[in-house]
């Protein structure tokens, strides 16, 4: 079995896919730029062991921000997996960006709760698979309780790879459309916007 072939292939199918999105999603949120190198934003985790018995990762992951402030901020992604894809809006802050934003969600939780009905809508769920205790300095019932627990913000969406590629990259952006929102909270927090 031709496993270098294979992953070749594949990774040339998430470039292209990855280059389609971007230039559509470009004309849906202006901090996005056609001409980022996509490829930079494609992590493959496909470690090939033949010889040993260890398990390889077979995924993609695709992330687009525009890096208005150096990677903290909100990324577009896709995960392309054969056991389960799905697109997501993923804010993964440094510790200054995590305090910044609990401090903007609880100033606006309005805002946060009004984009995240639009990305239900679009069929996005709210992860809080990590949600742990307060932080310090936070007491029990502070507005935003159960967003201030969060060490990232992410919204996930089942995605079909069965589809025609017209299909799936409209689906695609229409959903992301939706979440388009949300990355704006999470941008306007932290002084991009």
């Amino acid at each position: 079995m031709d496993h270098i072939g294979a992953y070749e292939q594949a990774k040339t199918e998430v470039s292209e896919l990855a280059y389609l999105i971007l230039d559509q999603l470009s004309l849906l949120d202006l901090a996005l730029d056609r001409e980022i190198d996509v490829n930079r934003f494609i992590s493959t985790m496909i470690i090939i062991k033949p010889k040993k018995k260890l398990p390889y990762h077979t995924f993609f992951n695709i992330s687009i921000s525009p890096l208005l402030n150096g990677g903290n901020e909100p990324v577009y992604r896709l995960h392309i997996n054969p056991e389960g894809s799905y697109m997501s809006v993923l804010f993964e802050p440094d510790v200054f960006g995590l305090q910044v934003i609990r401090s903007f969600i609880i100033k606006n939780i309005d805002l946060l709760e009004k984009a995240l009905t639009e990305a239900y809508s679009a069929g996005f769920v709210w992860n809080d698979a990590q949600a742990g205790a307060l932080p310090k300095g936070y007491q029990t019932g502070v507005i935003g309780e159960n967003y201030i627990k969060l060490p990232f913000y992410e919204l996930r969406c089942p995605l079909d790879l069965s589809k025609e590629r017209s299909l799936l990259i409209a689906d695609i952006l229409t959903s992301f459309a939706l979440a388009i929102p949300f990355v704006e909270f999470f941008r306007k927090g932290l002084g991009l916007r």
